[in-house]
């Protein structure tokens, strides 16, 4: 799903052809049960994954958080009905080949067997919590920090959620809170943005798209602009040297399928300028979605 994950596998592809823990505390919490749910804690490191084997489904908090030096992304999936984790797995291998005809088709396949229903990029500095509709039945957390490096290798944890919190992607709009929409256009995939100005404020993230997207925030030198952002990918796609704008690690949200929709809190963000950024591969042309013109400079304080 991109993310770390699809940088260094789909990003690679579209350059050769044209990719909360204890320390969370207090406010983070509050907002978990502002919604009537118990948060899940998550920690992500070189030493797997730390989390619960079993919490009730309905309204679902994760809280993420991870002490490795490059950070980490947490994507949880869903298969559908009768679909094994391991085929699921296999797709998602394909989705980040370095082939965007194959990594296309692991999309597909992908968006076949199973939902993407949210993730986290996290690291030592920022920490994250978000809140989404997850019925009973067993999910799976992977790290896809792990899964970039050794796709054959994939770290991965079950979660059994059981009975139902209740609780519906409606009632997340209910508190404060700036939004993030993933839609389409005649000229691709796009972020919609409203109300996204500061750094600690709530994201409620829509999908509104037909395809899988992701939110990664960015800091990127100041003064940058989105056309920046265009030439500097369009140097990228045509194999040409150009000096990034990207400065840090990436937060935000990981991978969401159509029709769902999160609640976002990022902890520890400064301000500054960030781009968002979606590396998901395009199901029909194997690019990440950002070599499409998914990306938007947000200046944040």
């Amino acid at each position: 799903m991109r993310s770390q994950l699809l940088r260094r596998g789909v990003r690679t592809a579209a350059v050769a052809t044209l990719t909360f823990a204890t320390a969370v505390g207090g406010a983070s919490g509050a907002t978990a049960q502002r919604h009537g749910a118990s948060p899940i804690d998550v920690t992500v490191n070189a030493s797997g994954i730390k989390a619960p084997h079993h919490h009730e489904g309905g309204r679902v908090a994760f809280r993420v958080s991870t002490d490795a030096k490059d950070g980490r992304q947490l994507q949880v999936v869903r298969p559908h009905k009768g679909v094994p984790i391991s085929r699921v797995l296999r797709d998602l291998a394909d989705a980040v080949s370095h082939t965007p005809s194959k990594a296309a088709a692991g999309m597909r396949a992908f968006e076949a067997d199973a939902e993407a229903v949210g993730g986290a990029f996290v690291t030592r500095k920022v920490h994250e919590e978000f809140i989404t509709s997850i019925p009973a039945g067993t999910v799976y957390l992977i790290d896809f920090t792990a899964f970039l490096d050794r796709p054959t290798k994939p770290v991965v944890k079950s979660l059994k959620l059981y009975g139902s919190h209740g609780g519906h992607h409606k009632a997340l709009t209910r508190s404060p809170h700036s939004t993030v929409t993933f839609r389409d256009t005649d000229a691709g995939p796009r972020f919609r943005t409203e109300g996204l100005v500061t750094s600690h404020k709530p994201i409620l993230i829509r999908n509104a798209s037909t395809e899988i997207h992701e939110a990664q925030i960015q800091r990127v030198t100041a003064g940058t602009t989105d056309r920046g952002l265009r030439a500097y990918f369009d140097a990228m796609a045509q194999n040409k040297k150009a000096k990034s704008p990207f400065t840090g690690q990436p937060v935000g949200f990981g991978g969401i399928s159509p029709g769902h929709t999160a609640l976002l809190r990022i902890h520890g963000l400064k301000p500054g300028t960030y781009a968002l950024t979606c590396w998901v591969p395009d199901e029909h042309s194997g690019l990440p979605h950002v070599f499409m013109g998914m990306y938007k400079i947000v200046h944040l304080r």
